[in-house]
């Protein structure tokens, strides 16, 4: 056992009844209570949280809880520690685990021992003691909470959205990260607990019934960032510039003009206040014009044809003048997606003669693809068509075996391929041993070190209408201290 206040663990039992112990070092005596740890009752005093994690008889990290008390102080925040023990908490109460049953006298101010609602449609899972050593943490919590979103105490960062009716955005639930140093057992379980061991917390703003999520998660050395500023602790630094920045898949034509806004043009745009020397940019065409899921639906055909909706080029040309308005890193990728592919796949499979409002378009591709191959020449038809308007100049096209990868995290992966041909998901893509940062499935998520962004385009595809959507209006911020946050756009809004 570690003396609680001076960490020494040179306790020596000092009277068994009540149990009392005393420190060889600081001469002080202890006492816990037979029924385990009497947690105080917390009442949420602000409108900002940073929510983090700590386990018993374990000291702080020291200098990540100087920054997160920096940080609390410098945005007028409050802190609290969801506390859990490195034990089976249903198990029988014992004298082992009794004289385990304490925090670091530093965390005590801020332990929050039970359920706290911040608003309406947010709540805290205080009384949860998830065990620490958990694989996925939010595994089975998806409805407990109710209607809710959800953040639980855990050292490992977990982020995903639930399903709700599409007149609702998505329910979230999320794990926060530790603030106490990593502290595991040489088991198999220890061993992967200490390794997906996460320093920082989870970032809450109240905006009314809404709110805001972010991650602050800390170097090695304590070092946070969060938007345009970097916090040591000691010092804070301002006007930083963010690594990178990964739009939700943007489907031009249906692009969200609010998430537009906020994310690049508006007056207060994020991209104004991160400036990230790269941007990456998922699905950038959405090819409704030719989809080939249309293919055996006449009436849509029709519905189409009247609406104007089956002019490729007009669409093509409007998703890159999209596309350029956005275009404001210093260097811009564009990862190959599935559903820039639409495009190769309706020039493969179209018969141009019976598409004669496309007829020209189709025919120009096709002569600059059979003048590629001839050449011995890879050809990208958005890249081909920003060549030739004059749109979205400087924009990297990547190819699909193309590698880039932006402070350790792999970048050029779309996530509709998976490991060995499967189909990705996030929890495929956190088994290939180097984080990595995907699109594809328009619901956010992060699960050990892959990471998937959501959507900027507007949330009622038509493909995904009549059902419950678990799609977020979310991107992902690579900062200077390696680490990274998944931000989103609520109603036209990134922060409070």
């Amino acid at each position: 056992m570690i003396c609680p206040s001076c960490e020494s663990e040179n306790l020596k039992v000092h009277a068994q009844n009540p149990p009392r112990w005393i420190c060889g070092d600081c001469s002080k005596t202890t006492r816990k209570p037979l029924d385990g740890y009497q947690f105080p009752v917390v009442t949420a005093t602000s409108t900002r949280f940073v929510i983090t994690w700590a386990q018993n008889a374990t000291a702080p990290h020291k200098s990540t809880l100087r920054t997160l008390l920096q940080y609390c102080k410098h945005n007028k925040a409050q802190l609290l520690v969801i506390p859990s023990r490195y034990r089976n908490a249903t198990s029988v109460w014992s004298k082992a685990q009794q004289d385990q049953d304490w925090w670091h006298k530093e965390l005590t101010p801020y332990l929050l021992g039970h359920e706290l609602e911040l608003n309406p449609n947010l709540v805290v899972g205080g009384d949860v003691r998830l065990t620490p050593t958990a694989a996925n943490p939010l595994q089975g919590m998806q409805t407990v909470s109710g209607h809710k979103s959800y953040i639980l105490g855990h050292p490992q960062i977990a982020f995903e959205t639930v399903a709700t009716p599409q007149s609702k955005l998505a329910k979230i639930i999320t794990s926060t990260g530790a603030i106490t140093k990593s502290n595991y057992s040489d088991t198999t379980a220890g061993k992967k607990g200490a390794f997906h061991h996460e320093l920082g917390a989870t970032l809450v703003e109240l905006d009314g019934s809404k709110f805001h999520i972010r991650q602050l998660i800390a170097n090695g050395h304590g070092v946070i960032c969060d938007l345009d500023k970097r916090y040591d602790g000691k010092t804070i630094k301002g006007k930083q510039r963010a690594e990178c920045f990964v739009s939700g898949d943007f489907h031009g034509k249906y692009l969200d003009e609010k998430v537009k806004a906020a994310w690049w043009t508006g007056k207060n745009s994020l991209f104004s206040l991160i400036k990230p020397k790269v941007q990456v940019f998922h699905d950038v065409f959405d090819g409704y014009f030719g989809s080939h899921h249309h293919n055996h639906d006449p009436f849509l055909t029709l519905r189409k044809h009247f609406n104007g909706d089956n002019d490729g080029q007009n669409e093509l040309i409007g998703t890159l003048q999209k596309l350029d308005d956005c275009m404001l890193a210093d260097k811009n990728y564009i990862v190959k997606s599935n559903h820039d592919e639409h495009l190769d796949r309706w020039l493969k499979e179209t018969d141009w003669r019976k598409d004669p409002a496309n007829a020209e378009f189709y025919l120009q591709t096709a002569l600059a693809i059979v003048q590629a191959i001839k050449s011995g020449n890879k050809f990208d038809a958005l890249e081909y068509w920003a060549k030739q308007t004059g749109l979205a100049k400087g924009a990297i096209f990547l190819k699909r075996s193309q590698v880039m990868a932006i402070k350790d995290f792999l970048m050029s992966l779309h996530g509709d391929k998976g490991i060995n041909g499967a189909r990705g998901s996030v929890k495929s893509f956190n088994k290939i041993g180097s984080q990595s940062v995907t699109g594809h499935g328009h619901a956010p998520a992060k699960e050990k070190g892959a990471w998937r962004v959501g959507i900027s385009c507007i949330h009622g595809l038509e493909y995904a209408t009549g059902s419950p959507s678990s799609w977020l209006q979310t991107a992902h911020i690579v900062y200077s201290n390696g680490k990274g946050s998944l931000i989103s756009c609520i109603d036209g809004e990134y922060r409070k």
